[in-house]
C-alpha cells in the first residue's frame, strides 16, 4: 500500500468520524440541576446538584459544560464523580462557571458544588451550554438549554 494512499483513507477516516460527531454527540445526552433547597437564608450554604448522562454508545472524548449565575451564589469545593477541570471566572454582577471532562458509554457524571448564598434575592441558574466535539478536534457540536433552577434567598 503506498502512503498516498494511506494519507486518503486516513483522512476519510478523520472526516467520517468528524461527520459522526457532528450528527450524534449530543443526541441522547441529558443535563439536569438543581438546587439541594428551594429557599435559604442570606449566608447559608446550599448544594448545586448537576448531572449529566451520556445514554448513548459513543464516547464523549470532550465535553464542556459552561453556565452563567448572579455572582451573588459564591462556589466553594465541588464534589465529582468524573476527572475534570473546572474553573469560575466573574464579570461585573455574574459569575462564569465552566468545567471540561470526558464521558464513556452510557455512563452518568454527578457533581456537587458548595454555594453560599451572598445576599437575598431571587437567583436563577437556567441557561447551560453544552459542547462536545471528536477525538481529533475537527468537529464540535454545541446545544444550549433551559434547566430551570432557582434559588430563592432570604434576608
Amino acid at each position: 500500500m503506498s502512503i498516498g494512499l494511506l494519507a486518503v483513507l486516513l483522512a476519510l477516516l478523520v472526516l467520517a468520524q468528524g461527520s459522526l460527531f457532528r450528527r450524534c454527540a449530543l443526541k441522547r445526552l441529558t443535563y439536569q440541576r438543581d438546587f439541594s433547597a428551594r429557599a435559604v437564608f442570606a449566608g447559608d450554604t446550599v448544594e448545586l446538584v448537576e448531572v449529566i448522562r451520556n445514554r448513548k454508545l459513543l464516547p464523549l472524548p470532550w465535553l464542556r459544560v459552561e453556565s452563567r449565575m448572579s455572582n451573588a451564589l459564591v462556589f466553594g469545593g465541588t464534589q465529582t464523580d468524573a476527572d475534570e477541570a473546572s474553573t469560575v471566572s466573574g464579570n461585573p454582577g455574574f459569575a462564569y462557571h465552566q468545567s471540561a471532562f470526558t464521558m464513556g458509554a452510557y455512563t452518568q457524571v454527578t457533581r456537587r458544588h458548595k454555594v453560599t448564598a451572598a445576599k437575598r434575592g431571587v437567583y436563577a441558574a437556567r441557561t447551560v451550554s453544552l459542547t462536545c466535539g471528536d477525538l481529533f478536534g475537527t468537529a464540535a457540536a454545541q446545544r444550549q438549554m433551559d434547566v430551570g433552577a432557582e434559588l430563592i434567598v432570604y434576608p
